[in-house]
């Protein structure tokens, strides 16, 4: 789905291959018994930019990494280079196998899949933008409120209620988990049998966008509406994380309101990224989970009483700020990991000399 990264090539130029191997993906997930199994007394340099639940794979991958070293004196020892942290990378009981760097600039993977010729666009017809294909008891919630508060009719909104990589079994259980939790005021009083029977639901004619990865939005999706609501891979995990849904609202000169792991917002700003708080309140970045998803239901029921001619006079002032993100993304990001490019190697041949060394 994703192309593998390819950061790492000139670093193959200076090293052993008989020694040293180097590797770039973006999902792992199936590598512990097809590929790294044959690797014996190496040191193996990782690039790994996935998604959250991969990182699951890397625990396994060390402790029979370990398991090897001790029974036979043949495993490897690895140098991950990951663009977000996890709390998988910091295990003590394997640390003498493998040594973690992280660098964010790594995002400007991203800069690389989404060229496109969008255009700035003033006349917004409809609020927000906001697709959803996975099926969660977030986005279903969400399915719910923009129809119970009526911004169904005045957005492109999709929830396409994918199953098959979900948690999930039934849209009947996802409804089952909302009740139970209490999740009720932003879905009260609507009538659910009548939308779970409606999903796949999604308000977008000729829909192009029903398959997340790759794909971009067609250009009436940003140029017809006046802000994203991304609700983003993961919002339960200790560190923030972003995935291809926010660089595509940036890449479509779109503002956009974030919901997901806490401090997605304060990850966007250290890579040098601007965002609306401005405009709106984006106190939400410091919350979690319900409490982040109710602010930001709030703050989207404010923009929603702002008449279309605010939308769009809104929309004009934050131009300098669309523009500046997407010359960010596509520009200036791929400029920082260059610059950054140098040091990173140093970092990694030091690691390998001090583990040879030993």
């Amino acid at each position: 789905m994703y192309p593998n990264p390819n950061f790492l090539s000139e670093l193959k130029k200076t090293v052993d291959p008989t020694k040293i191997l180097i590797h770039e993906t973006f999902h792992p997930d199936n590598m512990i018994d097809s590929y790294f199994e044959e690797v014996t007394n190496k040191i193996v340099i990782l690039i790994y930019l996935g998604e959250y639940h991969t990182y699951k794979w890397l625990e396994e991958l060390l402790c029979r990494n370990k398991l090897k070293s001790q029974q036979n004196n043949s495993g490897n020892y690895f140098i991950i280079v990951s663009v977000h942290e996890h709390d998988v990378l910091n295990y003590e009981e394997y640390k003498d196998y493998f040594t973690v760097i992280f660098e964010p600039t790594l995002y400007t993977y991203y800069s690389n899949l989404f060229k496109n010729n969008y255009k700035i666009t003033q006349n917004k017809k409809l609020y927000f933008l906001c697709c959803n294909q996975r099926a969660n008891h977030i986005r279903q919630s969400l399915y719910y409120f923009f129809h119970k508060f009526h911004l169904i009719d005045e957005s492109y909104f999709s929830y396409l209620g994918n199953l098959s990589n979900s948690v999930y079994n039934s849209y009947d259980e996802i409804h089952d988990v909302i009740i139970k939790n209490n999740i009720s005021w932003y879905s009260k009083n609507v009538d659910y049998k009548t939308l779970l029977a409606k999903i796949p639901f999604s308000t977008i004619k000729n829909d192009s966008y029903k398959n997340n990865g790759l794909n971009l939005p067609d250009s009436f999706m940003f140029q017809d509406t006046f802000c994203s609501v991304i609700t983003e891979t993961y919002d339960v995990e200790k560190y923030g994380f972003l995935s291809e849904k926010t660089f595509k609202a940036i890449a479509g000169y779109h503002p956009f309101i974030i919901y997901g792991n806490q401090g997605n917002l304060k990850i966007l700003k250290e890579l040098g990224f601007k965002t609306f708080g401005d405009y709106w309140d984006e106190s939400y970045d410091d919350f979690s989970q319900i409490d982040q998803f109710e602010m930001i239901l709030h703050l989207l029921l404010e923009i929603k009483n702002w008449p279309v001619d605010k939308i769009n006079l809104i929309y004009k002032k934050m131009i300098p700020i669309l523009e500046y993100n997407y010359n960010h993304l596509f520009n200036t990001l791929p400029k920082m990991f260059y610059s950054n490019r140098d040091k990173l190697f140093e970092k990694i041949l030091n690691i390998i000399n001090s583990h040879e060394a030993v």
